[in-house]
């Protein structure tokens, strides 16, 4: 089993990152809370929301216990769970639609296409 400790400094920057990308995504409207915590069940960062209150909580860990491969790049993990929140309206109205070729599905996922565009590059 390995083991890995997540520090004080590590979530500054943690924090800078979720910040950086959910301005860079243009990601509004969201209430957000950041946190580091024991999560435990070998997980380093987790995102939970309500979406009709508009409040999401991102969380990373102190210390992680694995025995796969895991991510513990720091900003990685910012971007992982930034992009969870990025997709929560595509994936709740998908679930609320129960059609994938709905138009507010399409409209949805042009939505967060667009705003890749802006952060992909070649």
């Amino acid at each position: 089993m390995k083991y890995h400790t997540f520090t004080p400094e590590d979530f500054l920057l943690f924090t800078q990152a979720v910040h950086d990308f959910v301005q860079k995504l243009e990601i509004t409207g969201w209430e957000l809370e950041l946190r580091q915590e024991q999560i435990g069940g070998g997980t380093c960062a987790e995102l939970d929301y309500n979406i009709v209150a508009r409040k999401a909580l991102i969380r990373l860990t102190v210390n992680v216990e694995y025995d796969y491969a895991i991510i513990t790049d720091i900003v990685k993990l910012a971007k992982h769970e930034v992009l969870h929140l990025l997709l929560a309206d595509f994936c709740w109205t998908a679930a609320e639609q129960r059609d994938h070729c709905s138009d507010a599905v399409i409209s949805r996922e042009h939505e967060v296409i667009n705003r890749l565009m802006k952060v992909c590059h070649e």
